[in-house]
């Protein structure tokens, strides 16, 4: 069963129609025929993000001459007379065709994997308006995303969104599955392991994302120690964080999914300046996120003040060059925790969890710095962990943790101007107790079913 609420609210279509002249006669104030109700509407095709619709028009008076109005309307929840005025209607409207003409429309900017019903009324210059036309009910495909989660020791499990059960779970032939991210269109997964069985340097391993073949090595054990990395969601690169092995500090770096092209983005020392003006340097780099057109990096950074020589922890972006940094939220203590910096889907808001009296997610809007703190709006707030956000629409999966393990949630976000806020109930995507086992870490990527 495909799931509607994993996915975004509804956007502003767009139409593609066919138009014709309505009547050109003047209006008749005694006229008090509607239009025919529509009873063969019905669909053509669905596609990820379109619905494509048929029906005959009717008249002006039943089925003669033209209507002068199409009102076209689709909604998650089932359509009826009552509930007509809450659907969203197709704008700009489509014009009516000739009485007894079929007239295809296809509606544009649906969200994927998700439950349309469909119903049309038209009405003559007056207006009168014709009966509610016959309802049909169909469902967008698959969202063309993956989840990635942690599973039971030494093994990850695959979950497509929209189904919310294991696609499949691997285990790769590594010495430890650590950390790990989809890489670019979901083709493989990228595990942080050590180079041997007694532990030592931790690098990063690549393998096919449904079976765990095709081993890879990414990194050389002989210049960085790997703690963290993100896959690039538009091109085969990754970004990590790791313990520089010559000069004892930590950096984040770009490299490609093969291992080649590997570029230092951060340097000891770089100055950095605190969005109130206090000058400072930078002293560690950790945990960054590419931004979902792949041109920034979010990252955490120690930041040292000058003179104060306070050094303290901060959420920073940079240019994917490691250009332009900035800092964008601090809390003036030395042991702020941050963790699960990730992006919403437009690029707006940088999400990240801190420990603060307990873990809070919260969220940063970048162009004005507003803060907003969503922890109360998630399953039992406090026990969230493991952040992530969907590459489509504005959604957040993360972990509700559990004795003995957890399973993974989703919530709908709302932005409204500076502010993000959770959006009614958040739904229970996983069920681990059907595969024994808990999900942990997730992260959630673009597929482009090329299996």
């Amino acid at each position: 069963m495909r799931l509607g609420f994993l996915l975004a609210a509804f956007l502003i279509p767009t139409v593609v129609l066919v138009g014709c002249n309505d009547d050109d006669g003047p209006t008749d104030t005694g006229d008090t025929t509607p239009p025919d109700g529509v009873t063969d509407l019905a669909v053509m095709e669905m596609t990820e993000e379109t619905a494509t619709l048929v029906w005959t028009c009717p008249g002006d008076d039943g089925m003669e001459g033209n209507a002068s109005v199409c009102d076209l309307r689709y909604s998650r929840d089932p359509i009826t007379e009552a509930t007509w005025s809450a659907a969203a209607a197709v704008a700009p409207a489509p014009e009516p065709r000739a009485s007894g003409t079929a007239t295809t429309h296809t509606i544009a900017n649906l969200a994927p994997s998700t439950v349309y019903h469909f119903a049309v009324k038209h009405a003559d210059e007056i207006p009168n308006w014709s009966p509610l036309s016959n309802t049909v009910t169909d469902t967008t495909l698959g969202d063309l995303s993956l989840i990635l989660a942690s599973s039971r020791a030494g093994h990850y499990a695959v979950v497509p969104p929209w189904t919310g059960a294991d696609s499949v779970e691997v285990s790769p032939s590594v010495h430890f599955v650590g950390p790990k991210k989809l890489g670019h269109r979901s083709k493989r997964v990228f595990v942080i392991s050590p180079l041997g069985p007694g532990g030592g340097v931790d690098v990063i391993y690549g393998c096919d994302t449904f079976t765990g073949a095709n081993v890879q090595q990414v990194t050389s054990e002989s210049a960085v120690d790997v703690l963290h990395l993100d896959g690039s969601p538009v091109e085969e690169r990754l970004v990590f964080a790791g313990w520089d092995l010559v000069e004892d500090f930590h950096h984040v770096y770009v490299v490609g999914e093969d291992g080649t092209g590997l570029q230092q983005v951060t340097v000891i020392d770089e100055a950095l300046i605190l969005p109130d003006g206090t000058p400072g340097r930078l002293v560690s780099a950790g945990e960054p996120a590419w931004s979902p057109d792949g041109s920034q990096i979010a990252f955490f950074a120690g930041f040292r003040s000058v003179p104060q020589n306070f050094a303290h922890n901060v959420v920073a972006v940079m240019d994917a060059s490691g250009a332009n940094k900035r800092i964008f939220y601090e809390r003036p203590v030395e042991q702020a925790h941050y963790e699960d910096a990730c992006w919403t889907s437009d690029g707006q808001f940088l999400l990240f969890s801190v420990e603060d009296g307990g873990r809070k997610v919260r969220a940063v809007h970048l162009a004005s710095g507003a803060v907003s703190d969503i922890t109360s709006s998630l399953t039992s707030g406090t026990a969230v962990e493991g952040v992530w956000t969907s590459p489509y629409g504005m959604e957040i999966v993360y972990n509700f943790h559990l004795v003995g393990g957890g399973d993974l949630h989703v919530a709908q976000l709302k932005a409204v101007g500076s502010s993000l806020s959770v959006q009614g109930t958040s739904v229970q995507l996983t069920n681990g107790q059907a595969y024994g086992h808990g999900y942990g870490d997730p992260d959630w990527a673009p597929w482009d079913r090329w299996d």
